[in-house]
Order: C-alpha cells, then structure tokens, then sequence
C-alpha cells in the first residue's frame, strides 16, 4: 500500500509539471470531451494546454483549463476552472476559479476564487474569495479584501479583511471581519479581553472575552477563593469547579459601558461514590464598566442563575454550589443571586 501511494504522488507531481510548465511558450488545444484512467495520457506529453468544456477521470484528471465540469474519483489538477470541479480526494487548481470545487478531503486553489469550496478537511485558496468556504476541519483564505463565508467545526483562517462571516471554533481575520461566530474570535476590529473578579460567594471568577462589541464570545471558569484558608493548597479545592460559556453584547459611551450576557453553567462535583460529575443550568448577567486608561476596564456585574427542577438538572447544580442569596417562586423557580466586582485586560487595541 505504501508503494502505491508513492507511485500515486509521483505520477500526480510529473503530471501536473509536464502539463503547467512553461505554459506562455505551449498551444492550446481544443477537446470537447476529455477521458482518462490517471492523467489525460494522451495529452501528457504532447506539449499542449489542453482546454475543454469536460474532463473526467477513471483515478486523476489533470488538463489546463475547464469551462464547464472536471471530475474524478481520486484528484484533479487544473490551471482554470470555470464550473465544477469534483473528486473523492483532492482538487488543485494553480489560478482563478470561478464556480464550485467539491472534494472528499481537500481543496487548494492558487489564485482570486469566485464561487464554493467544499471540503471534507480543508480549503485553501491563496488569493481573496467572494462566496462560501465550507470545510469539516479548515478553512484558509489570502488575499486583501474578501466578500463571503467561511464555516469549519474547527478552525476559520481569513489573512485580510472579509465582508461577511466567519462561524467555526475558532475564528481568526487579520484584518477587520464583519460578524465571527465561536468559541475564540480574533479581528482587528474585535475586542480580545482576560479578566477576573471577585464575588459575594466568596468565589473568584476567570473570563476569556473575543469577537465584536455588538456579538462576542464569552468563556471562563469559577473556582473557590483560593485566599480563603490556605484553600488552594487542599485537594478539596479541585472539586469545586464551574466553567461557562456564553454570548453578549456590549454598548460603549466613552469611557463608560455596558454589557448584557446570556450563560450556560457547568458545575463539577463528587457524587457519594467520589465519582466526578456535573450538573448545567442556565445563568443571565449584566455588567457595568469603566476604562479609565486604555486596556483597563473596572467593572461591576450581577449574575442571576436559575433554579428548576426541569432545567438541565439546576437543582443538582446548586446542591453543589455556594448561593447566599436567593429569590424563590412559587412555580418551583428559584433565582440565585451574585454580584462581582473585577478587572478586564484588552489584548488587542
């Protein structure tokens, strides 16, 4: 098996340097229909660019350019693409593509690309997009300026700014970005914050913040004051553990702000067994600040929990947390109080 994939990357490296090389010195060739078994083997050493509306392959299709469908069952190797490029492994195109480029596991385009890209891993395209990068893994866009989407389960890379999306684990733009969707989102025009407070059940707070002011992405963590009795140094410390996640928005008027956030929170505890274990529920939050010099934000936040026995098991949750202060209704809904007060860090500008 591992000789035939040498075999496999030799012959597509011959091929698609026998075909690309020299292309201002090469004629072009006209075929309404190309077939092949690996490469198009009739035109590969022919010394011409072949252009044609189709191209399918039994393994690999590799032709200069295609104005309407190339497909294969392993890969395709083009210059231009104006259609569809489909294959069950890998799509490589070395220029402009206008139209879709499907592929089981990866996508690479080496110019400006208008149109899709899907991928069952990761797209590539060295140049700006205007349209839809859609991976299962990653996405990776250059260029200056770009119109469109990116959407990965893992990791969103757009080099430059893009005029649209980016929704995915983490998103990243080096540039400015209009609207990143995750659980990390990095921008020029993002706020990238850490921050820790301190609260009135005797807890201390730890917060990561990214994305725009409008829409961010907020992750942290909650422990017991590890100040309190020398508490940090004991194994119980450890087992009284909450993280959360979550979305906000924030409202800047000068040096004043303020925030509102909706949560969902993770208690972790030891059952009787001294078995780990957690239980969820959901918490709202609204937080006041102030920034009196730059990347510095002194803030005060409520935090309200909520309590019902048909929420994500939240009695669970609060038999295992510190709650001083709470409201009880009579529908079975019991809302926890918490108020904190802390410190942000801007990271960024």
């Amino acid at each position: 098996m591992n000789k035939i994939k040498k075999i496999f990357l030799v012959v597509l490296s011959v091929v698609s340097c026998s075909l690309f090389a020299n292309e201002n010195q090469r004629e072009k060739i006209n075929a309404p229909f190309v077939f092949s078994f690996v490469s198009n083997e009739f035109y590969l050493f022919s010394q011409k660019d072949v252009v044609t509306p189709f191209a399918v392959g039994m393994l690999g299709s590799t032709v200069y350019q295609v104005n309407a469908l190339q497909a294969s069952s392993l890969y395709n190797v083009t210059h231009e693409v104006n259609g569809v490029q489909l294959s069950g492994i890998l799509n490589w195109n070395t220029s402009e593509f206008d139209g879709v480029q499907g592929a089981g596991i990866f996508n690479v385009n080496g110019g400006d690309f208008d149109g899709s890209q899907l991928a069952g891993i990761l797209n590539v395209n060295a140049g700006s997009f205007s349209g839809f990068q859609g991976a299962g893994i990653m996405n990776y866009a250059g260029g200056e300026d770009s119109n469109g989407v990116q959407a990965a389960s893992i990791l969103n890379i757009k080099k430059g700014n893009l005029k649209g999306a980016q929704i995915g684990l983490i998103n990243i733009c080096s540039g400015e970005c209009n609207f990143q969707l995750g659980l990390i989102n990095i921008s020029k025009n993002g706020i990238i914050e850490i921050g820790t407070s301190y609260t009135s059940n005797d807890n201390i707070r730890y917060t990561f913040t990214s994305g725009k002011e409008y829409f961010y992405t907020v992750v942290g963590f909650m422990t017991d004051n590890p100040f309190r009795n020398g508490n940090m140094f004991k194994k119980e410390f450890f087992y009284n553990f909450e993280n959360f996640t979550g979305v906000g928005t924030r409202l800047s008027f000068g040096i004043f702000n303020v925030g509102v956030e909706a949560l969902y929170n993770n208690v972790f505890f030891l059952d009787s067994d001294n078995r780990f274990r957690s239980a969820g529920y959901i918490s709202g939050r609204v937080a006041a600040g102030v920034t009196p010099v730059k990347y510095f934000n002194i803030f005060a936040g409520y935090t309200a929990g909520f309590e019902h026995s048909a929420y994500c098991n939240s009695d669970l949750a609060f038999e295992h947390k510190a709650s001083n202060l709470k409201t009880r209704f009579n529908n079975g809904l019991v809302i926890h109080h918490e108020v904190d007060v802390g410190i942000k860090v801007c990271l960024n500008n």
